[in-house]
């Protein structure tokens, strides 16, 4: 069955267009789902796969849950059935705070190595 629809030719920008197109119709609705979906460039692979990096697992359920709707919407404007969404969740890049006095100069201390010297000429004690 699958086979008689139409599989024709998408150009990136063609496909760009269309993306960004749909995304706008999320805005209104969803700002979180808008976010997720221009957050990052999607690419358009030769088998017809579209990959988009998302930032996190709550994206991706976001964008799951419409997933049906993001296809149907690109199928029809760009006559290729034969489209798929593929997620990855880029890796988190955790920054640990500082709340403590003694990690707060650690921090700067790394970045200016000379602000050590200047706590222990103003007899400072940061680590008691």
């Amino acid at each position: 069955m699958s086979e008689n629809l139409p599989k024709a030719q998408v150009s990136y920008s063609d496909f760009v267009k269309k993306w960004n197109a749909m995304a706008q119709n999320f805005a209104t609705e969803s700002q979180s789902l808008y976010v997720a979906l221009t957050s990052h460039q999607p690419t358009l692979e030769a088998q017809g796969t579209i990959s988009l990096s998302i930032d996190n697992p709550v994206q991706e359920k976001l964008i799951n849950d419409r997933k049906g709707d993001i296809l149907n919407f690109l199928w029809k404007e760009l006559n290729n059935f034969s489209l798929k969404l593929e997620l990855s969740v880029l890796p988190s890049v955790s920054q640990n705070e500082a709340y403590l006095p003694q990690d707060k100069l650690q921090r700067m201390t790394d970045k200016n190595p000379a602000i050590l010297r200047l706590c222990k000429e103003l007899d400072l004690d940061f680590y008691n």
